[in-house]
């Protein structure tokens, strides 16, 4: 605006050329009207983030909680895993909270203040950062569930080779019960070690198979 000001309305007539505005002031004056229609959507948005303020943030403070009660359960689920698996390889628990809470106190504070594009763009940003921890949340407390979920498999498996082994007439073979002995140690030791658990019960299953082969 300042530009056309002193560019063309300190000079009218230099603006026009055979009763048309010049292509420098078009485009000036083009300019102007695209950066005026931004500014105005810009501000339409942050008057709508503004109106709309108080539920989105009740909203995001409620979802924040919900995620403490997750990373929480997270906590106790990886304690539970770590107590009955040997070298879980879990990572540090999920801990997202304390640091969204603050971000969103800094969110609050924009707000209160009126300043009105910061508080929009921390917005967004505890949102993006909120979804990400709630995956990251849920990835870990399936990743700590599919720890004790792979040792109650094998433990199934290991009684259904151990009822096909009865049902063959091995049960009294001392080399299948040594194997049999050997894996259901590993499998009802805690913490388990399931890569040594999980070869023990193939290995029963392939003396299994041998006797099955030996007996045809």
């Amino acid at each position: 605006m300042a530009e056309a000001r002193w560019r063309d309305l300190a000079d009218p007539a230099a603006a026009v050329a055979d009763g048309r505005l010049t292509p420098d002031v078009r485009g000036r004056l083009d300019r102007l009207d695209a950066l005026t229609a931004a500014t105005l959507a810009e501000l339409e948005t942050l008057a709508r983030f503004r109106d709309d303020f108080p539920d989105r943030a009740a909203a995001l403070h409620a979802a924040v909680d919900e995620l403490a009660v997750a990373e929480a359960g997270a906590a106790r689920e990886f304690a539970v895993a770590r107590a009955k698996i040997a070298e879980t390889g879990l990572p540090t628990p999920p801990r997202a909270t304390h640091v969204l809470r603050a971000r969103l106190r800094q969110v609050d504070g924009y707000a209160r203040h009126r300043q009105w594009p910061r508080a929009v763009d921390g917005y967004v940003a505890v949102s993006a950062a909120l979804t990400a921890a709630r995956q990251r949340t849920a990835e870990l407390r399936a990743a700590a569930a599919g720890l004790l979920q792979r040792r109650d498999e094998l433990r199934g498996r290991l009684e259904s080779y151990r009822m096909k082994a009865a049902a063959a007439g091995f049960a009294e073979d001392d080399r299948l019960a040594e194997r049999h002995d050997q894996a259901r140690q590993l499998l009802y030791t805690a913490p388990c070690d399931l890569r040594a658990a999980t070869r023990a019960v193939h290995a029963y299953r392939a003396a299994l198979a041998e006797l099955s082969e030996e007996g045809r």
